[in-house]
């Protein structure tokens, strides 16, 4: 699990070291915005501050991701929606708290894949400034971007198995009928 709680923080640091690493060599305007034919449909002026701008987007997330993974979930399950979660809810804390890694465990997939989508945007933004078309670039992100669904499925259903096993151990210790 701590690989996977620090796979989006290595994505993120070569996001930044692809930007900076970059930035030198990109002509006076890069774009903004990439259609979906591959083609940019907007430019600004090169400056570091807008060629750095989605690296830090995407740092300010991981942290906000990191923070809800690692601090906020433990501490307050009762505030993510998830399957089951009345179930969950009825649970004393002991046995909730063994829900928790499988909650922290999706959150933390769903910020690598996050991130790598993130990284690929910034791939595409630094070769459309340099003059190439996107157009397989723009439809590979868009099929992985749908790919990610069944993934967050799956790790759902995780959380689904992780109460019931938490509720079958609280039930086989003698508590009362949930």
């Amino acid at each position: 699990m701590m690989l996977l709680r620090l796979l989006p923080w290595a994505l993120w640091l070569g996001m930044l070291v692809l930007a900076l690493g970059t930035f030198a060599g990109l002509p006076d305007e890069i774009p903004r915005h990439i259609g979906a034919s591959g083609k940019v449909t907007r430019s600004v002026p090169t400056t570091l501050g807008g060629w750095l701008l989605l690296p830090m987007i995407a740092g300010a997330m991981q942290l906000l991701l990191s923070w809800v993974s690692i601090w906020l979930l433990p501490r307050r399950p009762d505030l993510f929606n998830v399957p089951d979660k009345d179930r969950l809810m009825k649970l004393p804390p002991s046995y909730r708290r063994s829900v928790v890694p499988s909650m922290q465990m999706t959150l933390d997939a769903i910020a690598v894949c996050t991130m790598a989508v993130m990284v690929t945007v910034q791939l595409m933004l630094w070769r459309a400034a340099l003059g190439e078309r996107m157009q397989g670039w723009t439809a590979g992100l868009i099929v992985g971007t749908v790919m990610i669904t069944p993934l967050a499925l799956w790790l759902t259903s995780k959380v689904s198995t992780a109460i019931e096993d938490a509720e079958r151990r609280w039930k086989a210790a003698g508590s009362p009928a949930a």
